[in-house]
């Protein structure tokens, strides 16, 4: 191979790596539209090793399984579980229990498999796919609280035999197992309060955060249009299960407490309006915007919504210095262009060479 060739396909290779890499820290896909054809062939070893980057953030960890309603049956002096799981590749899936209530006999689908052990928690390995995991405990006294894995978010607790209506889980995942476990019973109730910050750059993104109040049973809730037309997912943290089905809607696993939830979206291509989404259901019937204008790579005059003080606004603090707008669903944000770019751009460099037609370099 020439050195020129060599050196090339370093520099390719480099390049990819930085991409992926960077763009798969808070990135759940990566197009094969985003990846030169020459490197496509690259990827799978570049992301050897890192597979977990393309899984959502729950609870600042990353989650590459979505678990099902976690059904518990505790009496006395034993317990049972069982729960329905996907995974999205091969990985080791976190139980319930822990020391002092070690699983036993545990089973997937119908197959007996070994239990191993990681920082003190109970886990199990799985292949991709959609599995029925079973299992149970064996105590002489039923201890007061059972942990759960993180991504838990519908529970069915019988208790000596009782349903348990609205199981108490705390924050750090522990479900208590004692008499008061059963609680009063509450409506169940859902009130979100929605923020997106709007980035003008290239490309374009929106942040949203959504602050979740939740009471009543554990549930799944879905959304079919959380995200601003004309843009797709790029990033998803949350404190509770919650991912971006393939159609873009947004599901969740909704518990009795607070919560919140991040997500980041890009549009592909230059924005001229932006149009606020109708989710319906429990989504609020206002959200509050901030726009971060870059005259770098444009000026721009906004156009079409009321703008409020952020101050008595719910916003993110950090977001109130930014110019604030309240905005109900189908309002449209207009983008008047008046210049592209600095009249005198500062010279620039890139690390990266173009490649396949397509200039790639990483982030400063």
């Amino acid at each position: 191979m020439r050195r020129s060739t060599r050196k090339w396909w370093r520099v390719s290779v480099s390049c990819l790596a930085t991409i992926l890499l960077v763009m798969s820290s808070s990135a759940p896909a990566i197009t094969d539209a985003e990846i030169p054809p020459d490197l496509k062939p690259w990827v799978p070893w570049v992301l050897e090793g890192h597979e977990d980057l393309a899984c959502p953030i729950v609870n600042d960890a990353r989650v590459c399984a979505w678990p099902g309603t976690l059904r518990l049956d505790v009496r006395k002096t034993y317990g049972t579980f069982e729960l329905w799981v996907r995974t999205d590749r091969r990985m080791a899936v976190p139980l319930p229990g822990g020391q002092g209530a070690w699983p036993r006999a545990v089973t997937v689908d119908e197959r007996t498999l070994p239990v191993t052990e990681e920082n003190g928690r109970p886990f199990v390995r799985l292949e991709p796919g959609t599995h029925r995991v079973r299992g149970s405990w064996q105590w002489t006294a039923r201890p007061q609280r059972l942990r759960l894995p993180v991504a838990t978010g519908m529970v069915d607790l019988v208790l000596d035999g009782s349903p348990i209506a609205f199981p108490a889980i705390d924050k750090e995942g522990w479900i208590r197992l004692g008499t008061q476990a059963a609680g009063p019973p509450t409506d169940e109730r859902l009130v979100l309060d929605v923020s997106r910050r709007l980035a003008d750059g290239v490309p374009f993104q929106v942040t949203t955060r959504v602050a979740i109040r939740a009471s009543g049973r554990g549930r799944e809730v879905v959304f079919e249009s959380a995200l601003v037309p004309g843009t797709r997912p790029v990033s998803l943290a949350a404190d509770i299960p919650a991912r971006f089905g393939p159609g873009g809607e947004l599901i969740m696993q909704v518990r009795p407490g607070n919560f919140s939830l991040t997500f980041d979206a890009i549009h592909d291509g230059p924005v001229a309006r932006l149009t606020a989404p109708a989710p319906g259901g429990d989504w609020p019937d206002r959200e509050y915007w901030v726009v971060a204008t870059d005259d770098r790579v444009r000026a721009v005059t906004l156009r079409g919504l009321a703008g409020v003080d952020p101050a008595r606004t719910s916003l993110p603090k950090e977001w109130r210095s930014l110019p604030a707008y309240l905005v109900h669903p189908g309002d449209i944000l207009e983008f008047d262009e008046i210049r592209r770019g600095e009249p005198e751009p500062p010279p620039t460099g890139s690390s990266c060479r173009e490649v396949s037609g397509s200039t790639w370099a990483a982030p400063a």
